[in-house]
């Protein structure tokens, strides 16, 4: 780990950083949902909390996860939201429901 110009938050190393979220969230796929869902809400502009130093948002948002800034199960929570809101969802679910019907 380094420090960033002297401030007191780590920052970890691009190379160690999946390794470190995998010690948070066990599940690679998973991982990559919740990364990805919190890289949007960065580039929405969602305040970091880390220092983005010029990072994109998927390693900023893959550095908060690491370092345990934002929690996996309200990511999680977010992400099933979205999912709910989702008009592939709704319609996904309807063809569901039909096709079910019909058999």
């Amino acid at each position: 780990m380094k420090e960033n110009n002297g401030q007191e938050e780590a920052f970890i190393e691009n190379r160690a950083l999946v390794s470190a979220c995998l010690e948070n969230i066990s599940d690679p796929f998973l991982l990559v949902l919740l990364a990805s869902k919190r890289a949007q809400e960065l580039s929405y502009g969602a305040q970091a909390m880390v220092s983005p130093e010029g990072h994109k948002d998927s390693v900023i948002a893959l550095q908060e996860i690491a370092l345990k800034k934002v929690s996996p199960d309200v990511l999680k929570e977010t992400l099933i939201e979205g999912f709910r809101n989702s008009r592939m969802f709704s319609l996904f679910l309807l063809l569901n429901i039909l096709f079910f019907s019909i058999c």
